[in-house]
This record gives C-alpha cells, structure tokens and sequence, in this order.
C-alpha cells in the first residue's frame, strides 16, 4: 500500500523487524511521528517536499517500521463572504449591475458556491471574470483592485 501525503502514520509497535538500516532522513522522520500528524505536516517541519516525505513514509512502511493508521481529508481554506461582497462592488464598477449575475453564471461554471469558495480558486474566477470586460485598461485596472483584494483574503 502505498500512501499520500495525507496519510496518518504511527510506528509498528510489538514486533521490531530484523536487519534495518536507517538513513538521516528516514531517522528524521522517525522521530517526527505521532500518530496524529498527516505525511505532509511532518514534511512541512522537517522542510522536505511531499513527494521526498512521501518517498521516505512508503520507505519505512515497506521495511515494516510504521502504519497507516488514518487518511485525513484535506482542509480546502475558503474566502470570507466580505470577498464576494468586495468582488462585486470592483465589478460592478467595470461592467455595470450585470455583474452580480456575471459572478453567479462564473460560479455556475467553476461548479462552486460563494458559501465554501476554495481560496485555490480564486485566481481562475478572476481570470474568467476578466474575460467579461471587453476594455483592455479597464481589464487591468479591474485585475489590479482584484490583486489587492485577494491580498487582504
């Protein structure tokens, strides 16, 4: 079985495999595993990639030294509802009432909702929105007020 970076490791416990080497890095995360930390938080502290992380994880699984004892869901960071409120304000500046309805067709489209929008997303939104501006200055100027706006969320 291999694993992701979401995985949930602990080491195996009762039974302490024959001949094992370790290298530095495998010691490193080792030492790191709790039973409650996912593969790519333990990447994050030790300042590895998730695929060298991941690499090293299915290393010590396949030696035997550790479990899979859970996968966590991934946490999706989403925007606060004052960046819809923001975004429409900027929009409507540039394309008049219309872009309420801009903004709900563009969300139709991404297949997302205002309530749980992934922050990932945000920038693509944008994009798409930008598209409805036919004025290539306005365009601009409305992709900057949007740069500032996705600062501050």
């Amino acid at each position: 079985m291999d694993l992701n970076k979401f995985a949930v490791c602990q080491l195996v416990s009762g039974k302490i495999p024959g001949e094992v080497t370790l290298n530095s890095m495998e010691w490193a995360i080792i030492t790191q595993i709790d039973g409650e930390r996912t593969v790519q938080q333990i990447a994050k502290k030790l300042t590895f990639s998730d695929a060298e992380a991941v690499m090293i994880f299915n290393s010590l699984l396949s030696k035997g030294l550790i479990e899979v004892i859970a996968v966590k869901e991934p946490e999706v960071q989403t925007v606060p509802p004052a960046f819809f409120t923001q975004l429409e304000k900027i929009l409507i500046q540039f394309i008049g009432p219309v872009a309420v309805y801009v903004i709900n067709d563009t969300l139709l489209e991404l297949n997302a909702s205002r309530e749980k929008f992934p922050k990932t997303l945000a920038p693509e939104l944008i994009e798409l929105l930008s598209d409805e501006i036919s004025d290539d200055n306005k365009k601009i100027q409305f992709q900057k007020q949007m740069l500032e706006l996705l600062k501050r969320y």
